[in-house]
């Protein structure tokens, strides 16, 4: 019995070795520091890292400083008109031959233009500050689920590769019985397939790992093949907070809801700024005459420049166009309430489905970490040990040890789940409330 304790007792440095065996042959496990990443990062590295270089949150960011440019935009005045004529035939007056003119205007928009104009960028900018805020929620919320499936695969790996090393020293046990007629051939053979299984399905594991890695490197705004080192176990998390609370929180706080609220805003504010379509705009003009010298002479004020001064209004007689432009604007806030409602009735589902899934997860891991582990456990070390004593067959062993490998498994993918769970629903409220 002791002997077999020991076994059991040895695994974890096995893993240990198979993870220098893996740095070694390049299957992700770590195989040197990437650039911009400390040597042993945790999951806030990962997540400082993409933020800083992922290439689609760095445009969802310029859209943003883009509209915020365009507020400063609408707020400004029209340029100034600057207007120049050369009289082709100076026309003559009494104090003498207009030569040229040189004039500039500046229209001024009808009260509250400019402000509903301001307005209308103003809430886009806004919109498109929460959609940064939605873009690097989701881009989180990427990179900590493909760490924690790279975190369940590493792991997985391990324990799959305890398995076989465990088969593996009983192998020679069951040769020598069978040479003995002790064990029948298919036990022997049982055991040889049972290894190359293990093996294939530790393979598996290792390829997807390399595939995760991929697309973790692409979420963090690297090359693919970049080298990523093993993940560290993320803290254990939970949370204890009722849905009706979470979907409050969602509500409030969930920047794609903000966004439509914003985009809302501004629609608003272009129908009002349709409305004033139907006032006039304002343009105050000066204009500089150059007159040459009278012909006559002893004219008084010959050659004296003249100068006008000018006042214009447009006029709006369009009014179909004015109307149709409110009405379209309207139709685009309706619209964009609308489609706020079906986010958020989108989300509230999304948002249940991810409590479920934390809440399923935590049973998972309560379930496995309390009860079928442990029995597991004990079951394999009992059937070891009777084993030896040539009281149950290998078939017998095969079946404790698979039993405890595909419990180990749903353990490692409950931990995963968990953490990908708490992941979904911190992307959907926008963050988790303060405690």
């Amino acid at each position: 019995m002791k002997a077999w304790v020991t076994i059991l007792g040895k695994r974890l440095a096995r893993a240990l070795l198979l993870a220098f065996l893996l740095a070694a042959s390049g299957s992700g496990a770590a195989r040197g520091e990437p650039a911009g990443l400390p040597e042993q990062p945790t999951l806030g590295d990962y997540l400082s890292y993409a933020e800083e270089h992922n290439p689609g949150l760095q445009a969802a960011y310029r859209r943003w400083q883009a509209a915020e440019k365009a507020v400063s935009k609408a707020k400004a005045l029209p340029d100034p008109r600057l207007t120049y004529g050369y009289f082709v035939e100076p026309v003559e007056t009494r104090v003498g031959p207009q030569r040229q003119t040189f004039g500039v205007s500046q229209k001024i928009p009808w009260l509250g233009k400019i402000g509903a104009r301001k307005q209308v960028a103003s809430r886009r900018s806004d919109a498109e500050r929460e959609v940064y805020a939605a873009e690097k929620l989701r881009l989180f919320h990427r990179v900590k689920r493909l760490y924690h499936d790279l975190a369940y695969l590493h792991r997985a790996v391990d324990i799959t590769e305890e398995n076989v090393a465990l088969l593996t020293q009983l192998e020679p046990i069951v040769r020598t019985q069978y040479q003995g007629g002790a064990a029948s051939q298919s036990a022997l053979l049982k055991i040889q397939v049972e290894i190359a299984r293990l093996e294939d399905r530790r393979e598996g594991f290792a390829d997807q790992g390399a595939a995760i890695e991929a697309q973790l490197n692409a979420a963090l705004g690297r090359p693919a093949d970049a080298d990523l080192p093993r993940p560290v176990a993320a803290p254990a998390e939970s949370l204890r907070v009722a849905p009706e609370e979470l979907l409050a929180w969602l509500e409030e706080h969930n920047p794609d809801l903000r966004a439509m609220d914003y985009r809302a805003d501004s629609e608003k504010a272009a129908a009002s700024l349709a409305g004033k379509s139907y006032f006039p705009d304002l343009s105050l003009g000066f204009q500089y005459i150059e007159i040459g010298e009278s012909v006559f002479p002893g004219v008084e004020d010959s050659g004296k420049d003249a100068m006008l001064a000018t006042v214009a209004i447009n006029l709006p007689l369009w009014f179909g166009t004015y109307k149709a432009s409110g009405e379209e604007a309207q139709e685009r806030y309706a619209a964009a309430r609308n489609e706020r409602d079906e986010l958020l009735n989108q989300f509230a589902a999304e948002l249940r489905a991810a409590d479920y899934a934390l809440r399923d997860a935590e049973r998972r891991l309560h379930l496995y970490r309390r009860d079928l582990l442990p029995m597991a456990r004990q079951s394999l070390e009992v059937t070891l040990g009777a084993f030896t004593a040539e009281q149950v067959t290998f078939l017998d062993v095969v079946e404790a040890e698979r039993t405890l490998l595909e419990f180990d498994l749903a353990h490692a993918r409950a931990v995963a789940d968990r953490g990908q769970s708490l992941a979904r629903i911190e992307m959907l409220v926008g963050g988790f409330p303060a405690e």
